[in-house]
């Protein structure tokens, strides 16, 4: 049986990079991958999916999936309410700073969280999806792993690559699924996702939820 993945997200590229990288993660691009939130064009954004992850309708939609991944961006963590400190560039504190933000939602979804452990995986982009792109398109070595202004490097890369990502562009969201392509493709998302740390936390989390990593197909 096929096994059915949720993606919460804060704006449709996210939806794109995550599906690409489960695509690269488990070789194979006949997923059963669905979008959970938010379902509406730019309709994302922190503030609503630590609402939605708290809802009944949370817990419905995953009582219908395998599993679900909670994707959300660290930039604006000062101002979720929550005591969070940004750590900037400081690659040191990524381990800490990620169990911390993973409290935030955990806390968020309640008291339902025990029961749903086991399907939730979490993608926290410290602190912008941008720094995910970085180690797949930078030539500059201290660019591949910036984890802060990531967005302002990766909008000027894109630009020369003449795939514009800024919000306005009307390409944006094409662009994104051609500028995310290459972490669809198992071999090198696996020789490049260790460049960045929170990304190279996320896929050692499918690694533990799905041992071995191995693609399923080359693709």
């Amino acid at each position: 049986m096929i096994k059915r993945y949720g993606v919460i997200g804060e704006g449709e590229p996210d939806h794109i990079i995550i599906r690409n990288i489960l695509y690269g993660f488990f070789g194979a691009k006949d997923l059963d991958i669905r979008k959970l939130f938010p379902i509406v064009k730019d309709e994302g954004g922190f503030h609503r999916i630590f609402k939605y992850i708290g809802t009944k309708e949370f817990r419905d939609d995953i009582d219908n999936l395998d599993f679900c991944v909670i994707q959300i961006d660290t930039d604006e963590c000062q101002q979720w309410e929550e005591r969070i400190q940004h750590i900037g560039n400081d690659s040191t504190q990524i381990n800490e700073f990620f169990e911390t933000v993973k409290q935030v939602l955990i806390n968020r979804i309640g008291e339902s969280y025990p029961l749903l452990e086991e399907k939730i995986i979490f993608a926290i982009t410290i602190h912008d999806l941008e720094c995910w792109l970085l180690p797949f398109h930078a030539t500059n070595a201290s660019d591949k792993v910036k984890l802060h202004s990531c967005k302002t490097t990766m909008n000027r890369i894109a630009s020369e690559m003449k795939l514009p990502i800024a919000k306005g562009s009307p390409s944006r969201i094409s662009n994104f699924q051609s500028l995310s392509k290459d972490m669809s493709k198992n071999k090198i998302l696996l020789e490049k996702h260790d460049i960045n740390p929170s990304l190279k936390i996320f896929i050692d989390s499918l690694s533990a939820k799905f041992p071995p990593a191995e693609p399923i197909n080359e693709v």
